[in-house]
């Protein structure tokens, strides 16, 4: 099924990157799946219109622009961190994912490689206060086959930190924990605080997304786990958004459908929760 999703998507964005492109729809695939209405429909929107250039790049951001370096990026201050992935093996479903510390400029400032099962995805990219940067290896469970999934051999998703050179400083893995429990990552008082929406191994059913707590953990500055706790009730609950206030603390916004533990059901509702080791 997700391989099925994938080509989909796919198909879709070679479709409107060719119609943004100013290519003519003779050029999609004679056997594409799709109408002449939908072609029609897409030509006809407003927001897919094509764009002229204004202005001038500038020079020292031309090589950038001409070579797309800052596609899927994401920018901190002063630099730019993002990760590219690629098949290392088919057959047994190895993937090399390259993670890339760049200047405003698009100048490689360090990288680290790291190699892994294709279920695990690079994601929370977060440049640090050292000039490094962390990130999560995050795993993401699927079918191999029919009725073989690749958390049948246990999985562990991983939070590593590379200094400024991309030498990995620390390595912390959180057994039969979803990338998905480590989606955003804070620094402060020299630790790392990271948020998420884990699925209960208890109720989890195999094939089916069922977030059911938010998940925290706190890192300290070597890797050690200080702290770890679920919020959550008997039902679906899952995380938003989070932010960092100025005290510190931290405001989660969370879709939830449990009401032993916020205030109202099928709702989105605000924590304010103040985390201390």
């Amino acid at each position: 099924m997700k391989k099925s999703i994938s080509v989909s998507l796919a198909f879709i964005v070679f479709v409107l990157a060719c119609f943004l492109s100013g290519c003519s729809t003779d050029k999609i695939p004679n056997d594409a799946l799709i109408s002449e209405d939908l072609i029609n429909e897409i030509e006809q929107d407003e927001d897919l219109k094509k764009v002229e250039q204004v202005g001038e790049v500038p020079e020292n951001l031309r090589n950038v622009v001409k070579k797309n370096i800052f596609h899927n990026a994401t920018p901190f201050d002063g630099r730019v961190l993002k990760t590219e992935s690629s098949s290392s093996n088919e057959e047994n479903h190895s993937v090399v994912h390259n993670i890339q510390m760049l200047d405003l400029f698009g100048n490689k400032l360090s990288a680290y490689s790291y190699k892994s099962d294709d279920a695990y995805h690079i994601r929370t990219l977060t440049a640090t206060n050292d000039g490094g940067f962390l990130f999560v290896v995050g795993f993401e469970d699927y079918a191999y086959d029919q009725n073989v999934w690749a958390s049948e051999n246990g999985f562990a998703s991983r939070v590593i930190k590379c200094d400024a050179s991309g030498e990995v400083q620390f390595d912390t893995d959180f057994e039969n924990v979803e990338g998905e429990a480590l989606s955003y990552c804070f620094e402060t008082d020299n630790k790392y605080y990271l948020f998420g929406t884990r699925e209960t191994p208890e109720t989890k059913t195999q094939g089916v997304y069922s977030p059911t707590d938010i998940y925290m953990t706190i890192l300290d500055s070597k890797g050690k786990v200080i702290k770890t706790a679920t919020i959550g009730g008997s039902d679906y609950d899952d995380l938003n958004s989070v932010k960092i206030q100025d005290d510190n603390s931290f405001c989660l916004l969370v879709h939830n459908q449990t009401t032993a533990i916020f205030q109202n059901k099928m709702q989105t509702d605000i924590l304010l929760i103040m985390l201390l080791p």
